[in-house]
């Protein structure tokens, strides 16, 4: 191995890398300190931090703030956005429609809610045809998938369909779903527009997710509309490293 510039940082990211690659280091396990690997390879501190830094920058390991550098859990979620919310296939369902998605893939969901009244900003507004600043209740998500923060998920009513549906106010977890329960109330969404971009994380949805640097996110605005109207909007920000979006379309 050489020692001397930047290609020794590259030579003991790589063997970092494949460690991690064929399971030497699986995902939760702690990775060598900066201190160890300068001693491993025969490198400077500086080239050690170096090769550290980059994996951090891929998203392979964690930033290590206050508990050292462990690797990163980047299995993947499948989200089948196109039938996710299919009222046929939720007639039958148990919990929301992300949360049996996650169970059918062996793991296991929760999140935390909590509700707000704000003003409408022009892209609610706009989808949800609201004046500017118009009221409007957010129930907003933190998911986690085994415990590990998962994804954010925020979505927006019109008050005065929160004032008529009022499980839509309550932080308590609605165990059929909003969806089915609106279907009772009758409000029956016969379609959905999803809106997606892809971005950068602000640096509350980065700390919110756990993102190390150099990890986009993809965020999807899917609403929902009943034959006459858009009755919710929901707004949710997924890392890019670890979700694959799977549509399925009529030929």
């Amino acid at each position: 191995m050489t020692t001397n510039g930047a290609a020794s940082y590259h030579e003991v990211a790589d063997k970092l890398r494949q460690q991690i690659a064929s399971g030497g280091l699986p995902p939760g396990a702690d990775v060598p300190s900066q201190t160890e690997l300068a001693a491993q390879y025969g490198v400077g501190q500086g080239t050690a931090r170096l090769a550290l830094n980059a994996l951090v920058a891929e998203g392979l390991i964690t930033s290590g703030r206050g508990r050292g550098r462990q690797v990163r859990d980047r299995r993947t979620l499948y989200v089948y956005a196109s039938q996710s919310e299919s009222m046929e296939r939720r007639a039958d369902a148990t919990s929301d429609a992300w949360m049996t998605d996650v169970r059918e893939q062996g793991l296991e969901p929760a999140q935390d809610i909590r509700v707000e009244l704000v003003k409408a900003g022009p892209e609610i507004g706009r989808v949800l045809n609201l004046d500017p600043g118009a009221l409007v209740a957010v129930r907003r998500r933190l998911r986690t998938v085994n415990g590990r923060p998962d994804n954010l998920n925020d979505t927006y009513y019109d008050h005065a369909l929160a004032l008529e549906i009022p499980e839509i106010l309550s932080p308590d977890d609605v165990t059929q779903g909003i969806v089915a329960l609106m279907r009772e109330r009758g409000y029956v969404q016969v379609r959905y527009t999803h809106e997606l971009r892809w971005r950068l994380p602000t640096p509350d949805e980065a700390a919110r997710l756990e993102l190390p640097p150099g990890v986009a996110v993809l965020v999807q605005m899917n609403t929902g509309y009943t034959k006459d109207r858009p009755v919710k909007t929901t707004v949710t920000t997924w890392p890019g490293d670890s979700h694959v979006m799977i549509y399925e379309l009529p030929a």
